[in-house]
């Protein structure tokens, strides 16, 4: 279809019809709306008018090595001293944990995870509460690792549960083999 450009800002095109660039276009007009059909989305009645059943979504739990920083200390700092403690250190970035304030509990600290990071939490204790801490875990290293639930020796088939990082022995975790998951969380935590 070809145009032609006119005076007046008005075109020509090949049909011969002139189209007038300041034409009205209230005076187009739309179909009319079409409501859908069917139940609108998010309903809460099925067709019959019972209530629809939900899926509940569960919660997984998250590993240890996947939490926050600050969820991470207060969990390692509670090892080594009261709750009020930890959550003081953790809220309040200028008080120090002191020497007084140690109060390690040998069955709270699981020492495979007290390894490996227990140099992230130096900045919370003053030097001398510092110090005091490390002796309290050497002397912790000394004992023999326990079960968290039987709190007996642990053996060779035992299990770490990826968020609380407590051992427990297989029979004490209700299973029977090697856990066929990445990741296997303790009935405590998979709550």
């Amino acid at each position: 279809m070809l145009s032609n450009d006119t005076a007046d800002g008005e075109r020509a095109t090949s049909s011969g019809y002139v189209i007038s660039a300041l034409s009205d276009l209230g005076s187009i007009t739309l179909p009319p709306h079409i409501r859908k059909r069917g139940r609108p989305k998010g309903s809460e009645l099925t067709v019959v008018g019972l209530p629809k059943k939900r899926l509940k979504l569960k919660r997984r739990p998250v590993p240890f090595c996947q939490l926050e920083i600050s969820v991470k200390d207060k969990m390692m700092l509670r090892w080594c001293v009261n709750d009020a403690v930890a959550e003081r250190c953790i809220n309040s970035e200028g008080r120090l944990v002191t020497e007084e304030e140690v109060e390690c509990c040998p069955e709270r600290i699981d020492m495979a995870a007290a390894e490996t990071c227990i140099d992230c939490l130096e900045n919370y204790f003053e030097p001398d509460a510092w110090v005091a801490l490390l002796h309290v875990f050497d002397s912790v290293k000394l004992m023999s690792s326990t079960c968290k639930v039987c709190n007996e020796e642990l053996e060779t088939r035992c299990v770490c549960c990826d968020l609380c990082l407590g051992w427990l022995h297989y029979h004490c975790a209700a299973i029977s083999d090697t856990p066929k998951t990445k990741l296997w969380f303790c009935s405590e935590c998979s709550r």
